[in-house]
């Protein structure tokens, strides 16, 4: 034999309500995150409680990313500055000295290169990490 609702007797139930432990039926119930709710207070109470939790979990996570993103970009800016320098060193010292204002021109570009690499790279991993953080 099938449950009843508590509300609605004549109706099915579809679920139990993860705060009162009683039976209701489709009309009765609010899917919460991960459990079903009454529309009793105490109830309503508890279904907030777990959206504000959730809520605060996932933005947790993602001003995690944030700083780590600052971080990181931090760090790439560095080398690439460091690269930077050295590759025009070894370019100066390489090369016949023809035009010098051009080897520092053509490490920058190298450098860019790796950079917008490195800068696609993230941000697709950040997409990915974000919708884990979202779902």
């Amino acid at each position: 034999m099938s449950e009843r609702c508590f509300n609605h007797p004549e109706k099915e139930a579809l679920n139990v309500c993860h705060s009162c432990n009683q039976h209701y039926c489709e009309e009765c119930l609010i899917t919460g995150e991960e459990f079903y709710y009454c529309n009793k207070e105490k109830c309503q109470t508890m279904l907030n409680e777990e959206k504000l939790n959730t809520d605060n979990d996932k933005s947790e996570i993602i001003n995690t990313l944030h700083q780590r993103n600052k971080i990181f970009y931090k760090r790439v800016f560095i080398i690439l500055a460091i690269a930077w320098v050295i590759i025009s060193f070894f370019l100066y010292a390489s090369l016949r000295p023809m035009a010098l204002y051009y080897y520092p021109l053509f490490s920058l570009i190298v450098c860019l290169k790796w950079l917008i690499i490195i800068w696609i790279s993230r941000l697709i991993w950040c997409k990915i990490k974000y919708r884990k953080a979202n779902s």
